[in-house]
């Protein structure tokens, strides 16, 4: 029925933008480093998350929490099959930030760990086309980004302007390696820096 649709539709939504909240502040990444996801980038026999960041393409190994990892298998749960167009935009557009040829390979064969309802990638590409048929626009669509704000509003937290929106789990992340790792001398501060940048995939100074 239409309700059971809309309640699956909202049930699939609220777990999937809490594992992604739970990894976001857990390890102080962006959407679009979950949106690229795939289970084979999380070892539940070792740290968590073991892969590298879109951005930079530095090493990012991070341990998960206890919640976090729950937040993830409750998720998985209700996640559904992906759709084959959005699939394979998502490993083509994966594999091109690989530089060796095995790896892309590989990344062809993977999934993203999550997915929207239609199953699409959380973060994909929606393409306008202009009268003439040829490609006007591909803005890129957040579905954890819409989420987030839409509980945030929900929450009468405004998150309009830069830097206000999923992006702030960021800087939640350095906040929370703040009040937990502390500084009781210079060498700690040091020490607390390359934990941090190593955690959000940074390119720790001093390092190739």
């Amino acid at each position: 029925s239409e309700k059971s649709r809309v309640f699956k539709r909202s049930l699939l939504g609220t777990y999937m933008l809490r594992a992604c909240i739970y990894i976001a502040a857990n390890t102080g990444c962006y959407a679009e480093d979950i949106a690229a996801l795939s289970e084979d980038d999380l070892d539940r026999s070792g740290p968590g998350v073991m892969t590298r960041r879109t951005k930079t393409r530095v090493v990012w190994q991070a341990a998960f929490w206890p919640e976090t990892w729950q937040a993830i298998l409750d998720y998985l749960k209700v996640r559904p099959e992906p759709d084959p167009v959005q699939l394979k935009l998502w490993q083509e557009h994966k594999a091109q930030r690989c530089n060796v040829p095995d790896e892309q390979a590989h990344v062809r064969t993977t999934e993203p760990l999550f997915l929207t309802a239609s199953g699409f990638p959380i973060q994909h590409r929606s393409l306008e086309f202009a009268d003439d048929g040829d490609v006007k626009k591909e803005p890129r669509m957040s579905a954890v980004g819409l989420a987030f704000s839409r509980l945030a509003s929900e929450l009468w937290i405004k998150v309009e302007g830069d830097n206000r929106g999923f992006g702030t789990m960021r800087h939640t992340f350095r906040t929370i390696c703040a009040s937990q790792l502390g500084v009781e001398n210079p060498e700690d501060l040091n020490r607390r820096h390359e934990i941090v940048n190593r955690i959000m995939a940074h390119k720790v100074p001093g390092e190739a």
